[in-house]
């Protein structure tokens, strides 16, 4: 019977330094980890205690290999940016609502359920068929909806997909100019 697992050839000494490795790389990892909970958990006390709402535009997209986007706000005429990760696709010059720290304006937590819409005659009135719906938080709904004679899909975040069905119409606004940003009307309350 052959033996499954192969002695090693490293020197008593060989193992010494290797164990050690071992130990220094695990620590560092260790370190790193406790070190992003600990900015993360400033965060969300830094966004519970003292903070102020404003609005971000988006600016473009991360230069990461994971998907995201850069936003841009201002907190009292000072401009910030801020890149996230998310698995959505979203156009320059779209609009949501940022939650930022008075204490610190760099630290802030982009509301993407809450797109804002400088002027509704920008956009004009269509129907979309919902085709998938993610009920994670925040939930994901994606729908397909034609205007001008061309195909478009979308995928927004809302606060609460329950009430949508799959392959059901709901109402959308689309913007004129460029096709490919559209929401759900009742996101928005217009007057």
């Amino acid at each position: 019977m052959k033996k499954l697992i192969k002695p090693d050839n490293l020197s008593p000494k060989e193992k010494k330094k290797t164990i050690i490795k071992i130990i220094f790389s695990a620590t560092i990892l260790f370190a790193f980890f406790y070190y992003k909970k600990s900015l993360d958990k400033e965060k969300i006390d830094l966004l519970k205690s003292n903070f102020g709402i404003t609005k971000a535009k988006i600016i473009g997209k991360t230069l990461s290999k994971i998907n995201g986007n850069k936003f841009e706000y201002y907190v009292n005429k000072k401009k910030h940016t801020y890149a996230n990760s998310n698995s959505l696709i979203l156009y320059s010059n779209e609009h949501y609502k940022v939650k930022y720290s008075k204490d610190n304006p760099k630290i802030c937590e982009i509301i993407l359920t809450t797109p804002i819409i400088k002027d509704i005659n920008d956009y004009e009135e269509r129907t979309a068929r919902v085709t998938k719906k993610e009920p994670y938080i925040p939930n994901k709904i994606e729908f397909n909806y034609n205007y001008l004679g061309k195909n478009y899909n979308r995928s927004i975040y809302i606060n609460n997909c329950s009430k949508y069905k799959i392959d059901k119409e709901y109402e959308i606004i689309i913007n004129k100019e460029n096709p490919k940003i559209a929401y759900l009307k009742n996101m928005f309350n217009f007057q």
